[in-house]
């Protein structure tokens, strides 16, 4: 096992407290990060392989890196983070950036098992999630911070 892989394993944090001390990383950071993104990528599911030097995913779909995705820098990285289903809007400017994250039970294709999974009933799946910055910055980064918090809310509601 990994160093980073080991530290994920030891470490005496419930999931829901490891991803709320994520966004408070984030939140102080700012700004794009490594470690950020090797810390994000652990908690999504991405594993590191110390003998090939290379990230893994739990998705075959997605290629082994030599980095581990580029989550707080490239936006396509980043939307990998949000949950099939999910809608998302958000802008940025010189005083803030902010993102809103949803459910989509509009989706035909999603409908079902959202309803189930993330029903309106409950505040966080019918209002959505809007995190916001302030100074502005960079989108990407907003919508990788706002995707752990989401993971971390999910987390609370799944253990309520």
């Amino acid at each position: 096992m990994s160093k980073k892989n080991q530290q994920m394993a030891v470490n005496p944090l419930t999931r829901h407290e490891r991803l709320m001390t994520l966004a408070r990383r984030c939140e102080q950071t700012r700004a794009s990060s490594q470690p950020i993104d090797e810390a994000i990528a652990l908690e999504f599911g991405w594993s590191y392989d110390d003998k090939a030097r290379m990230w893994r995913s739990g998705d075959v779909k997605q290629p082994d890196r030599i980095h581990a995705p580029q989550f707080t820098l490239v936006f396509e990285h980043t939307k990998r983070l949000l949950p099939v289903g999910f809608r998302w809007r958000g802008g940025t400017c010189h005083i803030s950036s902010e993102v809103h994250i949803c459910p989509d039970h509009n989706d035909p294709m999603h409908r079902e098992r959202l309803m189930k999974e993330c029903p309106p009933s409950v505040q966080i799946w019918n209002e959505g999630l809007e995190v916001e910055l302030r100074p502005g910055g960079d989108s990407a980064f907003i919508l990788a911070f706002a995707a752990v918090c989401l993971r971390a809310h999910a987390e609370m509601e799944l253990c309520k």
